[in-house]
Order: structure tokens, then C-alpha cells, then sequence
């Protein structure tokens, strides 16, 4: 595990164009990932977004193909940012990924394919299983999980799922 006070994982500085929207609708604004972990990145946006708000996140471009491409998550943080002046009158959001995907959100709603939040693997949206803390499992992690007894092994591997926010 990654040792630092605050983070589970460590953060990969990644910066890369990026397109948000609170809804799926194809109406999305300009913002700029800053970094990325296994569950969560930090960008930064033109406009304040609640803590809590649910926010879509498709990548402009990406030159890899194993890379997802989309996001869902919850905003987690949001403060003005004062400096360098390359930033002012912008906003530092954290968000904690709810749905990563190899493909974008777009215009006419949800993704075709999603990924398993436990194994990765590339399964459509139907087939994925939420689970009450907003996990989404195919049916091999969730069938796995599902055999552990109530205990500390299983309240590790769940909290292990749920990433990098503590």
C-alpha cells in the first residue's frame, strides 16, 4: 500500500486536456486533468462544482489504447485556485471515480462498454452488478466477493475497492 497520510494510492502527475458535464447530454466544458490515481483525480475547471455533484469525464485525447477513456465520479473537493496566474479565477476539483470506461460518454447517454470496478475486465453496462457503496462488479468478482464471510478480510478487500478517498 501506498504510504501517505491522506492516500491510499499514489498520484501519477498526468496532465491532459479534458472535457466535464454533469450530465451525459454531449454538452460538455473544457477542464484540465492535473493528476490521476487508481481511483480518483484531481483537475482543474472555469466554475465552482458542490461537493457531491456527480460530473461525467471524457478524455480529449489519449495516445494509448488501454487508457480509459471515460468517467463518472463524485466531486469530492472544489477550491479557487490564486495562483500561478496561469490559474486564476479556476477551481481545483477532486473527484473519486464511480465508472471508469474504454470509451467515451456521449451525446445520447451511457457508454456501450463499462469495466469491472474489481478485475477491469470490459463487460457492457446491463451485465455489471452496483453495489450499495457504488461499485460495479461483472458477475465472477461479485459471485467471489459475495462467498466471504462478514469480517475484517472482507471490510479490507471492500475498502480496498473503493479507492483512494479516506
Amino acid at each position: 500500500m501506498y504510504q501517505n497520510q491522506r492516500r491510499q494510492y499514489p498520484r501519477d502527475t498526468f496532465e491532459a486536456p479534458i472535457l466535464i458535464s454533469e450530465k451525459p447530454d454531449g454538452h460538455y466544458t473544457d477542464a484540465l486533468m492535473q493528476n490521476n490515481s487508481r481511483s480518483g483525480m484531481c483537475l482543474i475547471c472555469q466554475y465552482q462544482l458542490d461537493s457531491g455533484t456527480g460530473i461525467y469525464i471524457n478524455m480529449s485525447e489519449t495516445g494509448y489504447s488501454n487508457i480509459y477513456r471515460g468517467f463518472f465520479g463524485r466531486v469530492t473537493w472544489c477550491r479557487g485556485l490564486t495562483c500561478p496566474e496561469d490559474y486564476n479565477d479556476r477551481f481545483g476539483v477532486g473527484i473519486h471515480f464511480i465508472v471508469k470506461s474504454h470509451n467515451y460518454f456521449g451525446g445520447i447517454g451511457c457508454m456501450i462498454d463499462e469495466c469491472c470496478d474489481v478485475c477491469g475486465e470490459k463487460i457492457s453496462f446491463d451485465k455489471l452488478m452496483q453495489t450499495d457503496d457504488a461499485v460495479f462488479q461483472c458477475r465472477n468478482c461479485h459471485d467471489a466477493l459475495k462467498k466471504y464471510p462478514e469480517g475484517k478480510l472482507k471490510s479490507s478487500i471492500t475498502n480496498y475497492i473503493l479507492g483512494n478517498i479516506l
